[in-house]
């Protein structure tokens, strides 16, 4: 069986919550020598390690060689030590889990997508070495999650369709250990392979990004809650858990923001689009929905929304 059809199995063999363990994917892509730095933009970026940069050819998203990870930040203004066990540092918290507000947005967000025409249909997991991600500073560790979340965005940007994703960050419970990111986002179908070719190729780890096809398929857990992807990647919060029966999984500590969506999934969005459909419906007029035929549009930024649906 072939990795794309391993990854369209993906709902029916989802993965447990007592296991973070990614698989590895044999397929590697040969060194390219030539040197670059990250300012190109015509390099992909890097995330942590300890090697210099690869050059990718002239079209930045046909990675020509693996891309090995590394982080270098200079130190943070902060004083993070016993940081763990602390509730604020400067002006951003310190949580332990999702809110059930958090929760709630997620799952609009995740269901939003789907009535723009933008199905999150990728889910990304990245979980770099513990030798590499628990040395970095909580601040160190937002910013590298920062520069994976706008590789994703220029990808949106350069291939021309429109933005839709949301992405939580989890740890090891009272430790802050192994921290990660999960990211489910919308990509064209015809994108699909070259996406997650492009994705796996931003670390030189076969183990560290894990890229596979995401679906909307449902189980139903011992209370009758439902079991898919979105409460896998919001399984730490436990007010979910109480008041929705969802399944939980306790985690560690996140400095500032824990999840966070694409700017047409807030609940500012979602509630704006609901107000224009109800106008549109008592003026009698068509609805009209944007979703991958928006590309002609050409609009250039695509960390703003760029799906139109009313």
């Amino acid at each position: 069986m072939t990795q794309d059809q391993r990854s369209d199995n993906f709902c029916e063999n989802f993965p447990g919550n007592s296991s973070e363990n990614f698989p590895e994917f044999p397929e590697r892509i040969s060194n390219n020598p030539d040197g670059g730095n990250d300012q190109n933009p015509r390099e992909l970026p890097l995330s942590i390690g300890s090697q210099p940069s690869r050059t990718v050819s002239a079209d930045p998203y046909i990675v020509e060689g693996t891309i090995p990870c590394f982080f270098h930040e200079s130190p943070s203004k902060h004083d993070f030590s016993g940081w763990i066990t602390r509730h604020r540092i400067g002006n951003r918290k310190v949580t332990r889990s999702l809110s059930l507000s958090q929760y709630r947005d997620a799952e609009r967000a995740w269901y939003h997508a789907v009535k723009l025409d933008l199905p999150l249909n990728r889910f990304i997991s990245i979980k770099p070495a513990s030798a590499n991600i628990d040395p970095l500073d909580p601040d160190q560790r937002v910013k590298l999650w920062q520069r994976y979340l706008n590789k994703l965005s220029e990808f949106v940007s350069y291939h021309q369709f429109p933005l839709a994703y949301l992405w939580t960050r989890e740890s090891k419970r009272n430790t802050g250990h192994d921290e990660h990111l999960h990211v489910l986002m919308h990509v064209p179908q015809h994108l699909t392979r070259r996406f997650n070719k492009v994705v796996r190729g931003w670390s030189d780890d076969a183990n560290e990004i894990d890229v596979r096809a995401s679906s909307y398929y449902s189980k139903r857990n011992s209370r009758g809650a439902p079991e898919n992807v979105l409460t896998y990647i919001t399984k730490n919060c436990p007010e979910a858990s109480r008041n929705l029966g969802r399944t939980t999984k306790l985690g560690g500590p996140i400095f500032g923001k824990r999840a966070g969506m694409s700017t047409n999934l807030t609940a500012k969005a979602i509630a704006k689009y609901e107000v224009k459909g109800r106008l549109r419906r008592e003026l009698g007029l068509a609805t009209v929905v944007h979703g991958e035929d928006i590309a002609p549009l050409r609009e250039a930024n695509s960390n703003r929304s760029l799906a139109r649906a009313i």
